[in-house]
């Protein structure tokens, strides 16, 4: 079987490249833009990026490949705020043209250090989703806290008994040490938040490392310098838990806390939220509702899919595609050339 998977997804990416390079898909695009009058729009999601060099045992987009993703939709597509995407959806209005929308989860340092100057370059409008107490500090979402950890951890084994039993977890290499960060994310993404917290500070205490690393997340001067060159700002809670695994008036001061909070450093009106993991599980309808309730006049998940003028203004879909821009391109154009408007 994983014979099979390997040797359909090497033809998949043959298909892609050829379908790219040959110019054959700028040719189909062109001509569905001219023959449908009714287009969608597709919000593409991002989180953080590296230089060709560097090496993280977090996965990150070498900003390289975003460059060139950045060139290509600019040159094929129509881009658009989230502003106008939402004020679209709310009138039911159609989209004339394929339109993209370009948003970025959690607030990394490297979407101003590398992608701002991308986005500005090519005149991009895009949406950083902001995790309001990590803001300048050195603190990260707990995932990234744990990959960094075990990074830069000396440690060659660590024993996580509440986790995985009293046996040492071989961390002697690169590939074993995402190998747990895997594990561990799965392990404790879904647990309740109380719990989550308490055995997520034990493992980096475990590991080792966890607080000397130079800060990752954006500062409020950066912020704001962005927020002058088409950069707009949404709510993405303060401290990135998972909303449905807390007591619901804790997750609504997550949310709540975290838009004032944009607002007063700012001082404009945040509009929009993105729920944490933001999937259909990571959420709920009290919650829903009391975004619409405090102001927010859109809410994006990670759930698969594209936008139309019918789609639920505070539950639309965001989708992310392979960094490789033949695979890129086909992907997005196969979104677009399957969607319907109904």
């Amino acid at each position: 079987m994983s014979i099979y998977l390997g040797f359909k997804k090497h033809i998949k990416s043959v298909v892609c490249f050829v379908l790219y390079y040959s110019g054959l898909l700028n040719f189909i695009i062109y001509l569905w833009k001219i023959f449908k009058k009714k287009h969608v729009a597709v919000i593409l999601f991002y989180h953080g990026f590296k230089n060709q060099k560097d090496w993280f045992l977090s996965p990150k987009m070498n900003i390289e490949s975003f460059e060139k993703q950045m060139r290509y939709i600019r040159n094929r597509y129509n881009i658009i705020t989230v502003d106008d995407l939402v004020d679209s959806v709310k009138n039911g209005n159609d989209f004339d043209r394929p339109s993209i929308i370009i948003s970025f989860d959690d607030g990394y340092r490297d979407n101003y250090d590398l992608a701002f100057k991308i986005l500005e370059k090519n005149n991009i409008p895009a949406v950083i989703f902001l995790t309001t107490g990590l803001i300048e500090s050195l603190n990260a979402p707990w995932i990234e806290s744990i990959a960094y950890a075990l990074q830069n951890t000396e440690k060659e084994s660590v024993i996580l008994p509440d986790l995985f039993g009293n046996s040492p977890i071989d961390i002697s290499t690169n590939k074993k040490k995402r190998d747990l960060w895997q594990m561990l994310f799965e392990k404790l993404h879904y647990l309740e938040h109380e719990q989550k917290i308490a055995l997520v500070a034990d493992t980096l205490n475990r590991i080792g490392a966890n607080q000397s690393y130079y800060r990752v997340m954006l500062s409020w001067g950066e912020i704001q310098i962005m927020s002058k060159k088409r950069v707009s700002f949404g709510s993405h809670t303060v401290t990135h838990p998972n909303l449905n695994k807390m007591q619901i008036q804790n997750a609504m001061n997550e949310i709540e806390e975290s838009k004032k909070t944009i607002e007063k450093e700012l001082n404009q009106a945040v509009s929009i939220f993105a729920i944490p993991n933001g999937k259909t599980e990571d959420f709920n309808e009290v919650l829903r509702e009391y975004c619409k309730k405090i102001g927010f006049e859109g809410v994006v998940t990670t759930n698969f899919g594209y936008v139309t003028s019918k789609s639920d203004p505070y539950n639309l879909p965001r989708v992310s595609f392979p960094a490789p821009i033949s695979q890129f391109s086909f992907e997005l154009a196969r979104l677009f050339l399957k969607s319907k408007n109904n």
